[in-house]
């Protein structure tokens, strides 16, 4: 009877992928998966451990989502900054700001439309996968906060 209650619903999905094997897996299959222009926000913060874990694979990851025309809104850490102007180069889609004192460290949050993905790259390498519309748009509203705040770069 409680959930007639609910205004969102209680209904969501998570998976966990643990070890770079299976990170990279899980990346090479959702770029496979996007539909064209999609977009994605990044709340990052490990670049470089994201660029470690994906090994020779990123470069096969960022053509996929390069074709697909993906667009990447990243926000991190001015320590990020040549990480950020590499995954230009990468990948044109990738648009970044920086906020200062933002902390660089082992976690990155990937939003998109219906999911928020938690990258840990501590040892072992996970990634906490939470399948729901309304977390995803609660994550987005705050990306967009920090977004603002950041400004143009």
């Amino acid at each position: 009877e409680l959930n007639t209650f609910s205004l969102i619903g209680h209904e969501q999905d998570f998976e966990v992928y643990q070890g770079e094997r299976q990170l990279q897996e899980f990346e090479i299959a959702f770029a496979n998966a996007l539909p064209m222009n999609a977009t994605q926000y990044v709340i990052g913060g490990a670049t470089d451990h994201f660029y470690h874990t994906m090994e020779d694979r990123y470069y096969e990851f960022t053509e996929i989502v390069k074709n697909k025309k993906l667009t990447t809104n990243y926000i991190g850490p001015k320590e990020e900054l040549s990480a950020m102007k590499k995954a230009k180069e990468a990948h044109p889609g990738f648009i970044y700001r920086t906020i200062k004192d933002f902390p660089k460290g082992l976690l990155n949050t990937v939003i998109r439309d219906d999911s928020v993905a938690i990258y840990s790259f501590a040892k072992p390498s996970l990634v906490y996968v939470i399948k729901s519309e309304a977390v995803a748009r609660n994550y987005k509203q705050f990306f967009m906060m920090l977004w603002n705040m950041a400004g143009e770069k």
